[in-house]
């Protein structure tokens, strides 16, 4: 990930955590809507919705990350983030909080080893008596590039 002078992230939960993602790859966070199921995709996908005209596929970021599914609560949200290439994918969260703005010296991208899945992380932030995880998006939604070829 490259640090500009200073970082915006949009902070997430996911169970008890707190995620990251830089706020440049997303498009836009809108209440969940009626995700259309759609047959033998990857488990982590939801389905698909209609955004202004536009179907984006949906990703549970619970099953992504290896949490327990739960009931979509009152404040889950739909993150709409863009891809590399410019498609726009749905990314669920338990809740979806502020722009969280850090300073270079607060990130840091080594990770202990105990850490899984280390290739969805580009690093940790200290804010504030907690850590917040900043996700590797295009990681993430490489992986799903990868199922949506066997659709």
């Amino acid at each position: 990930m490259e640090i500009r002078d200073e970082l915006r992230l949009i902070t997430m939960n996911v169970g008890r955590e707190i995620y990251g993602i830089d706020i440049f790859c997303v498009d836009s966070i809108i209440k969940p809507v009626k995700i259309t199921p759609v047959p033998l995709v990857d488990d982590c996908f939801l389905g698909v919705i209609n955004m202004r005209g536009t179907v984006i596929p949906v990703i549970s970021m619970r099953r992504k990350l290896e949490f327990e599914d739960c009931e979509i609560g009152e404040e889950a949200r739909i993150l709409v983030l863009r891809t590399e290439d410019g498609e726009l994918v749905g990314a669920l969260a338990d809740s979806v909080h502020d722009v969280l703005l850090v300073e270079p010296e607060k990130y840091s991208e080594e990770l202990p080893e105990s850490i899984r899945n280390r290739a969805f992380i580009s690093g940790v932030i200290r804010e504030d008596d907690q850590l917040v995880t900043v996700l590797n998006v295009n990681a993430v939604l490489n992986t799903l590039e990868r199922a949506e070829s066997g659709i």
